[in-house]
């Protein structure tokens, strides 16, 4: 009876000890199979085929907002944004009141211009949305003043983004890397992007990091609009965009991405290898190309090492195991030896 009981304990040790040794090590590796001596474009290629998207019906952006790398998938293709209007929008009232031409006091109909500003970027009001915009002038007054925050260069704009709702991958990414990296031009809208849907969207799935985000959803019979924009705020904060055209499943489409790139960069802090360039990575000041969207392969990107952070964990375990497996050994020679 006890040499049994001895037998079982030593045989759920034996079954702890392999819990141990593969826990730790499979995350790791699957860390590896995503990231590891991959570029952008190839994550990107793989994270749209695992899930069954046509890249065709995305269009996305990426920046880290401290060393101006970026990366785009049909970056210059024009997209309905939806509400995703609503953060230039709200840039050009806030830099009002940041220079001292407006106060946040200012009654917009019929709301103090900082109860406005809540509405429309938290609540996404888009009836309070046309009237601040026809405050300014009208649709096509406000879309030239908000000329500046989408672009360095305006002559590549397409007729079409002054007279209906359309952005591309790239101008919004230079709009959030603007107000991300200049956030002091635009007191309080951040603010009012961080309470925004905190269930939703890019927060669909429970994320990492603090994201301060906007949303866009628009449906016309049956084709549906569904989009998210982002301030991420990793050790060096990234803006990312995803603009969807009728997905089957775009909320988990818009949390996995955002995931996605809260992971990536948990890998790069751990170690970064920069991969060979055949020219300089782009600074935060460099103009957008008026060119045609970048292909998946288009432009250089980091190759990202194994995650270093991840070896302390799996030395300790071991060790924790070989302790472990000394000790059953003990039990079973002294048990051996007390039954002869």
């Amino acid at each position: 009876m006890i040499a049994g009981k001895r037998a079982a304990g030593f045989a759920a040790a034996l079954c702890l000890l392999l819990a141990l040794l593969c826990a730790v090590p499979a995350h790791a590796a699957d860390d590896d199979d995503r990231f590891q001596g991959k570029t952008w474009d190839e994550v990107v290629e793989v994270f749209l085929s695992e899930r069954g998207i046509d890249p065709e019906k995305v269009a996305l952006g990426y920046r880290n907002t401290v060393t101006g790398e970026e990366h785009f998938l049909n970056g210059d293709i024009y997209h309905m944004a939806a509400s995703m209007q609503k953060v230039p929008l709200n840039m050009v009232y806030t830099e009002r009141v940041r220079s001292g031409e407006m106060t946040l006091n200012e009654r917009i109909g019929g709301y103090p211009y900082a109860k406005a500003l809540e509405l429309t970027i938290v609540d996404s009001d888009n009836d309070l949305a046309y009237r601040l915009w026809m405050k300014l002038g009208g649709f096509r007054e406000y879309r030239s003043m908000i000329v500046p925050y989408m672009t360095d260069d305006p002559d590549s704009l397409d007729p079409i983004f002054f007279r209906d709702n359309y952005f591309t991958a790239r101008q919004m990414i230079h709009c959030l890397n603007l107000l991300q990296t200049e956030s002091e031009r635009f007191p309080g809208l951040i603010d009012m992007m961080r309470l925004a849907e905190p269930k939703n969207y890019f927060n669909y799935h429970e994320q990492s990091y603090e994201i301060a985000h906007k949303y866009g959803y628009l449906k016309v019979l049956t084709t549906q609009y569904i989009n998210d924009c982002a301030i991420v705020y990793t050790d060096e904060p990234i803006v990312i965009v995803m603009f969807t055209l009728s997905l089957p499943k775009p909320y988990d489409a818009l949390a996995d991405y955002a995931q996605y790139h809260t992971e990536l960069r948990r890998a790069e802090e751990a170690q970064v290898t920069p991969s060979p360039s055949p020219s300089p990575s782009p600074v935060p000041t460099a103009a957008p190309t008026p060119t045609p969207a970048p292909t998946p392969t288009a432009s250089p990107a980091p190759v990202l090492e194994r995650d270093a952070e991840a070896l302390p964990v799996v030395a300790a375990v071991a060790a924790a195991a070989a302790i472990l497996l000394l000790a059953c050994a003990a039990v079973f020679l002294h048990g051996r030896r007390h039954r002869k």
